[in-house]
């Protein structure tokens, strides 16, 4: 899965797999990329190279890519080619161990796959209790230029649809069987089956999404689809801003970021606006994901954000025409 520190970090994108420390952003916008390869998933192993194939890759660069897991820093270096293939090694249990997770803490009330910011609680048995484990990921660098996270999954168009299948890297310190459900914000997963010892490729799969946009995922631990590919990114319809959740007494919701060269920031869309409405009506009331739904659309059609700036009251109406983007 994708989650950062606790287990996990605290924004994520509607519909797309989230991140934990265990290993993400409600991201609408960035970035073009070269043509796509043929690819094949190989296993992992401790200290052997893994290897893949990264079929959105800038064709003709050359890059890097490292390892890591939220607060962990880089724990390993690899190199990417002019065609898009990976080489790094992974590390052992050694350099590991200092920030592994503990099982029996999985499904707890207060479960270890949340994170300051993103509460979680658990429910099920997981064995042995004594064993640790944690999601990694690999990010991907041209120079100096961070590029994207690598994302592994049999779709790369946004919103998810159920049934798209997802590769969390992952690493356990013994043989593991788990069987219960984690329920975080916006999100359950629900985690069935057996781990092996070191690392792993672990199938997760978009079952449902429900009216109010919670998306629930099942870590069947079987081996993963032939159709799952390495992408920087993921592509969807939308106007390139990020949304904070709303803060309760706080109307509308914060833009922390806008997409520079996107289509809000064309349009005149600004970091640190709050948006208020949309097409004229008020949001308050609505979730990330259903606010998201009625920004997303049609390539080439327009929807029109209204936005407080700074103290002012005034809302101002920005006409944005959507357009495909790129989601690092």
């Amino acid at each position: 899965m994708t989650h950062v520190p606790g287990l996990l970090s605290s924004r994520r994108p509607a519909s797309r797999a989230p991140r934990s420390r265990w290993t993400a952003s409600v991201v609408l916008g960035a970035l073009l990329c070269g043509p796509a390869l043929a690819a094949t998933v190989v296993a992992p192993t401790t200290g052997g190279p893994f290897q893949g194939v990264i079929v959105d890759w800038p064709q003709g660069q050359t890059g890097t890519l490292q390892l890591s897991s939220g607060d962990t820093g880089v724990l390993a270096e690899g190199t990417v080619d002019a065609t898009g293939r990976f080489t790094i090694a992974l590390p052992g249990l050694q350099a590991l161990e200092p920030n592994l997770a503990y099982l029996n803490e999985l499904f707890a009330a207060k479960s270890n796959y949340g994170s300051a910011n993103f509460s979680c609680r658990g429910s099920g048995t997981a064995t042995p209790t004594t064993a640790q484990f944690r999601e990694y990921f690999l990010t991907a660098y041209s120079g100096s230029q961070q590029l994207a996270e690598l994302k592994l999954n049999s779709g790369s168009k946004l919103p998810y649809p159920v049934g798209v299948t997802y590769g969390q890297l992952t690493y356990a310190t013994v043989p593991i069987t788990l069987d219960g459900t984690v329920t975080c914000t916006g999100t359950v997963y629900v985690f069935k089956g057996s781990l092996p010892a070191g690392w792993s490729l672990v199938p997760s799969v978009l079952n449902t999404i429900d009216a109010a946009g919670v998306s629930t995922y099942t870590q069947t631990l079987d081996d993963l689809p032939a159709a799952v590919r390495w992408h920087l990114y993921d592509e969807l319809v939308g106007v390139g801003i990020t949304i904070d959740p709303p803060v309760a007494g706080t109307p509308g919701f914060a833009l922390p970021s806008v997409v520079a060269g996107g289509p809000a920031a064309q349009a005149g869309v600004r970091a640190g606006d709050v948006l208020v409405q949309i097409d004229g009506k008020d949001v308050t009331g609505l979730t990330v994901n259903q606010l998201i739904a009625l920004i997303r659309g049609e390539a080439d059609t327009a929807v029109t954000l209204g936005v407080r700036r700074g103290t002012s009251t005034e809302v101002v109406q920005i006409k944005v025409t959507r357009r495909l983007l790129k989601v690092p």
